[in-house]
């Protein structure tokens, strides 16, 4: 597999950081080919790298001209900036090349239905929706694996089912085991064997395994943790997964087969939005041992604290966590935004922010996914979510 390649897969995995890093550091062997710059260009669009993408578009479309996703991502970057007809421009370029394609007709009936306000548009902005006119990435895997999860959850009953039913009626006959559908991530029985060997994660500042309400727990045998974390997975409770891995990958004396088997599944979760998140990890809870919940998706509400921007463009704010009504503040949270970051704050307003838990010189940060403001009054509608403390 080339070093392309192997970038589109991770992009294609939603692993677009791993990808930018893999393709940067490769420029000298790719540099002037059409499929680097446009790879580099989408990965940096989908992490909100503004100004990256567009410099990647660029080169890429001095060598090439056509292309549906150099268009549609070339699009989506006006639409970014609020430059609805040039997006439209390139929106009908883009139908003239492949009438059929649904991201461009969609964007079109979006613009259409504007009618001269913007303002649905910021809000598709700020909410992080407006990835649906990003050029598409093809079949998510993480999609494969939950219908693999559910084929084999499924096929389970049913091996059930007829063992029970021939039981009953004394038709039953053995039959040699059928292989399984999920063996890219299943434990094999010697990893079973031995996979409960290992010292178990222990939360900071506590000499006795520690656990976490609704189920979600460290501290166990890895076994047991691997097993709830494909448990999560099948019930679409990625970022409860998130806690299960991390306590596997945060263990000493892990089997390497089994770490390896953690991170490809934690790889594959899926980057959630405001209405797709469950699990929501407290402030308290995060702070209380931030590797337990490193790489997992919160969302915080408060205010907006500190605001300033670099020259690269990258912007970045203290989140004054639990403030939104002007009560007590919980939290002071640096909120971090990537390169040239396209975006206006009201420093007045209460702010929710969709965010990535990090750590930047052993402080707990938030790598900004989303946010939402209110346009009018001066308090945030109440979020549908499985809060867990």
């Amino acid at each position: 597999m080339t070093i392309l390649q192997f970038a589109k897969k991770l992009m294609h995995r939603r692993k677009f950081g791993d990808a930018i890093r893999l393709l940067q550091s490769n420029y000298d062997g790719y540099k002037g080919t059409f499929e680097y710059y446009l790879i580099l260009g989408i990965s940096c669009l989908y992490v909100g790298d503004i100004g990256n993408a567009r410099q990647n578009f660029d080169q890429a479309r001095s060598i090439k001209v056509e292309n549906v996703d150099l268009y549609l991502g070339q699009a989506a970057i006006f639409l970014n900036e609020s430059k609805i007809d040039r997006a439209l421009e390139y929106y009908v370029d883009v139908i003239g090349m492949d009438p059929k394609n649904k991201i461009a007709a969609s964007a079109m009936d979006f613009i259409k239905n504007l009618n001269g306000d913007d303002t649905p548009l910021k809000e598709c902005i700020e909410t992080g929706k407006i990835v649906r006119f990003y050029p598409a990435l093809g079949i998510n895997p993480a999609i494969i694996r939950n219908g693999i999860l559910v084929g084999f959850a499924l096929g389970a009953l049913i091996s059930c089912a007829i063992v029970l039913f021939a039981s009953k009626t004394g038709n039953l006959a053995p039959k040699p085991p059928a292989p399984s559908a999920f063996s890219e991530f299943e434990l094999t029985e010697e990893e079973k064997a031995y996979s409960g060997l290992g010292l178990p994660y222990v939360a900071s500042g506590t000499s006795a395994p520690a656990s976490v309400k609704d189920g979600v727990r460290t501290g166990l045998d890895i076994q047991e943790a691997y097993k709830m974390a494909l448990e999560y997975v099948s019930k679409e409770r990625d970022n409860a997964a998130r806690v299960e891995l991390n306590s596997i990958l945060l263990s000493e004396g892990v089997l390497p087969s089994i770490r390896a088997k953690a991170e490809g599944l934690f790889a594959s979760l899926q980057i959630p939005t405001f209405d797709s998140l469950s699990d929501n990890f407290s402030v308290e809870t995060v702070l209380a041992d931030p590797s337990l919940y490193s790489n997992c998706y919160v969302i915080w509400d408060g205010r907006i604290a500190n605001l300033s921007s670099s020259e690269d463009g990258s912007l970045r704010f203290d989140l004054l966590v639990g403030y939104e009504n002007y009560e007590s503040v919980k939290a002071w949270v640096p909120v971090l935004f990537g390169k040239t970051t396209q975006r206006e704050f009201d420093t007045k307003k209460p702010i929710r922010v969709l965010g990535r838990v990090g750590e930047v010189d052993g402080h707990v940060v938030l790598f900004a996914q989303a946010t939402y403001q209110p346009l009018h009054g001066d308090s945030l509608a109440d979020a549908k979510l499985q809060n867990i403390d």
